[in-house]
């Protein structure tokens, strides 16, 4: 693309972005109008909340907290893998969350006296 046509596009870009702007101009709102709506928008809003919050007080205490509903759900989970894990434990002995779960096998008293030889030390 030539330099002239660059500059062609780029004005004919700049008249469309200019018509663009002087046609939104007039619905544009003046940023001392604007504020004055919004403080307007925003004393009705607070006076809303505090006939609500009046009106709703005693039912808002019937309903669980946030904390509460999460503490609920926490304890589902819990109880519900519990189940899970229960369902893949034998029958004579069932998993508690208090026991520990060791993958090594523990030495009889005749392999502790042993001692260990290192891969390191000389063969006797």
């Amino acid at each position: 693309m030539s330099l002239a046509a660059r500059v062609r596009s780029s004005a004919v870009q700049s008249e469309l972005i200019i018509g663009s702007i002087s046609d939104t101009r007039p619905l544009l709102k003046s940023r001392e109008y604007a504020n004055r709506e919004l403080a307007a928008q925003f004393e009705q809003s607070e006076d809303e909340i505090s006939v609500t919050s009046t009106r709703t007080s005693s039912s808002r205490s019937k309903k669980p907290s946030r904390l509460d509903k999460l503490e609920k759900g926490q304890r589902k989970l819990e109880n519900m893998m519990e189940q899970f894990i229960k369902s893949f434990q034998p029958e004579d002995h069932l998993y508690t969350g208090s026991e520990k779960v060791s993958t090594a096998p523990e030495p009889s008293e005749d392999e502790e006296n042993v001692p260990q030889l290192s891969a390191l030390s000389p063969k006797p």
